[in-house]
């Protein structure tokens, strides 16, 4: 993502990073190290950047989106796009179903109950190496040859690999 961004030119492309980080980025981007204990550090990043994309792991700490969508509010970001690289988490039955989904409504719903920013949501469908990863994350256990069917098992899904 930061690459094809950066490929345009015509973005300036800031990362937000942990001061003991050792990821490599790409030449062209704009590094500001932050300390997530510390939230003065993450407005300050934030500060005259016009969107905020949080491409977090899933093995983050709970709570570390909510803290940057605070700072983004704090910083006057108007647009953020969450971490919810997943399905339509606005359709209500596929989360209710998908324990790792249930966590991204209430995302959204901070964005806006804080008011300075809107949301862009990626709906990219079920991550399929989720499934590979984690066992049973989607109802898909490969070491035991089981899988849960959340219907009659007829409804089609889509996934991204």
């Amino acid at each position: 993502m930061t690459e094809a961004l950066l490929k345009t030119g015509r973005h300036a492309v800031t990362a937000l990073t942990r001061a003991d980080s050792r990821s490599k980025l790409p030449d062209g981007v704009i590094v500001k190290p932050i300390d997530y204990n510390k939230p003065e550090t993450i407005v300050e990043g934030l500060k005259g950047q016009d969107a905020l994309v949080i491409a977090l792991s899933e093995l983050a700490p709970y709570g570390v989106d909510l803290a940057l969508i605070q700072a983004a509010d704090d910083a006057g970001v108007p647009w953020i796009s969450p971490n919810e690289w997943a399905p339509d988490t606005a359709n209500e039955e596929l989360v209710k179903d998908v324990v790792v989904f249930q966590s991204m409504g209430p995302v959204r719903k901070a964005i806006s109950d804080l008011g300075k920013s809107s949301y862009i949501a990626v709906s990219t469908g079920f991550w399929y190496e989720w499934s590979l990863a984690i066992p049973s994350a989607f109802g898909i256990d490969f070491a035991k040859r089981a899988m849960t069917l959340f219907d009659e098992g007829e409804a089609k899904i889509s996934t991204s690999t």
